[in-house]
């Protein structure tokens, strides 16, 4: 009997402990500033969008973001792609889950 109110009162000890009264959103506070991202990798969101004559002068391999349509598939990952500024040959791997 002992053992399980020495139980009981380590439970509700721990539940207690980790309450915080000011946990949560907060609307009052400042947002963080926005990372100055100069090298390294580029998520989805700070991507930059590109044009088809911008990607056509980098090297091979290179990861581009690019707005536009893909025309037709052209293989198993090889796609032609056109924009406002002519169309290239792109190759969109298979995402693998």
């Amino acid at each position: 009997m002992k053992k399980l109110a020495l139980a009981m009162a380590c439970l509700f000890a721990v539940g207690v402990a980790q309450a915080d009264d000011k946990g949560g959103f907060s609307q009052d506070a400042a947002p963080p500033p926005p990372h100055k991202l100069d090298d390294g990798y580029r998520g989805v969101e700070d991507g930059r969008i590109m044009t088809v004559e911008q990607a056509k002068t980098m090297h091979d391999g290179a990861t581009v973001s690019l707005r536009g349509n893909l025309l037709k598939r052209q293989g198993d990952d090889r796609y032609q792609f056109r924009d406002k500024s002519g169309t290239i040959t792109v190759i969109i791997p298979v995402a693998r889950v």
